[in-house]
């Protein structure tokens, strides 16, 4: 059993609690593989959630491999 502490109450219960959502929605509509589905759809839900960061990220990235040809051709 995990133990309520700031981490699990912040991050870890909320995910597990929309794995079981998505879980007994997807058994609810009698699909197949319901246990492997909902975790393709957490983990798309989550992507989407954290797109804007990844975005943010890989443009900090580009400028700064910008930066670095820039140095290298001076």
């Amino acid at each position: 059993m995990l133990s309520p502490n700031f981490f699990n109450s912040v991050f870890v219960f909320p995910i597990l609690n929309l794995l079981v959502l998505f879980y007994k929605g997807l058994v609810f509509l009698r699909i197949p593989g319901a246990f492997g589905l909902a975790i393709i759809g957490l983990t798309i839900f989550v992507r989407l959630i954290l797109n804007p960061f990844f975005k943010q990220q890989l443009e900090t990235a580009k400028k700064m491999q910008d930066i670095k040809h820039l140095v290298v051709f001076l």
